[in-house]
């Protein structure tokens, strides 16, 4: 059973280094659920019944676009004011997947993905008290709960094909 678990890692591993795969797994589908929810995967939108909302990656800072309720930025952060922005919009929107969308994953074991969703999508519950920028990271206030406690939750901010990431 081990030998076929070390071989199984091994051929995942060789695929992984493939750049073909690099591409593919660089690739984040934006879609919108059945109920007008967007949600970012990296699985096809028809995979699960959604609707492919993909924005061309070329689209200039700051360009939107309107889906339904929402504004929908086009492209990515390619500035810390859309990086900002979008954060705020998260929570004021109480959207995780506006969160998970700045979020950089690339290298990420699936595991360890699926751990940063639930953790972002917990804090997206939260209210937004303060955004603190600096060149060390990003710092996000949050009240929590009825008592109004107050957290800190600090992120690196990371510069990735010419546009800004969140990542832990």
């Amino acid at each position: 059973m081990r030998s076929h678990l070390l071989l199984l890692c091994l051929a995942l591993l060789a695929i992984s280094a493939s750049p073909m795969h690099a591409r593919a797994q660089s690739a984040v589908h934006q879609c919108t659920g059945a109920s007008g929810e967007v949600i970012y995967s990296d699985k096809p939108c028809a995979a699960f019944g959604a609707a492919d909302r993909t924005i061309p990656h070329a689209a200039p800072s700051g360009a939107t676009m309107s889906l339904g309720r929402q504004a929908v930025r086009a492209g990515c952060a390619r500035t810390l004011d859309d990086l900002v922005h979008e954060i705020t919009l998260a929570f004021d929107t109480s959207d995780p997947n506006r969160l998970i969308g700045v979020y950089h994953w690339p290298g990420l074991a699936t595991e360890s993905g699926y751990d940063i969703a639930d953790r972002l999508a917990r804090l997206t519950r939260g209210q937004l008290v303060d955004t603190q920028v600096s060149d060390s990271g990003v710092r996000l206030l949050l009240a929590q709960g009825k008592a109004s406690t107050t957290s800190n939750v600090n992120f690196h901010l990371r510069r990735y094909r010419d546009c800004w990431w969140l990542s832990y």
